[in-house]
């Protein structure tokens, strides 16, 4: 027969509470991990500082009204899979441009052509689809300045 005298109860209740919090400190330290990542990848396509990419990554969360993890989360799928919805592309595109001009990096250069993470879709009113796949030259650099002699006919 369970006892169910105040001190059990009380116990009971603070263990509840333990798990609870238990369960919210390993969500915040998944989030903070998708959060370092994404904050790793810009680092690397922008050539900008980790604090810019921090700045780029909140402002891009706050102008599409999407949760903060959720957009680190969709820029770690698009390391991985090249796409990247049209309404984050375009914001991450303008706050990259915007970030990367006034830059803390000295003088950023455009990525090596081998590189294939490279700049985003356009804007979501040229955009066709919903997902888009990424264009094939580096942010900042015109499509023209990256594509083979022959590829342009």
């Amino acid at each position: 027969m369970p006892d169910h005298s105040p001190v059990n109860a009380e116990t009971d209740h603070t263990i509840a509470e333990l798990k609870e919090e238990v369960a919210h400190l390993k969500k915040a330290v998944d989030s903070h991990a998708i959060v370092d990542q994404a904050i790793g990848l810009l680092v690397g396509v922008g050539q900008i500082t980790p604090a810019e990419a921090w700045d780029v990554l909140r402002e891009v969360s706050m102008n599409t009204n999407t949760k903060l993890r959720e957009v680190a989360q969709t820029l770690i799928d698009w390391g991985c899979t090249g796409v990247l919805p049209g309404d984050i592309g375009h914001e991450l595109g303008r706050r990259l441009t915007n970030k990367r001009l006034g830059s803390e990096c000295a003088q950023p250069q455009p990525l090596p052509s081998d590189v294939q993470l490279s700049s985003l879709p356009p804007s979501p009113e040229t955009r066709p689809s919903h997902h888009q796949q990424l264009p094939s030259s580096p942010p900042g650099v015109p499509a023209a300045e990256t594509e083979s002699p022959t590829a342009g006919g």
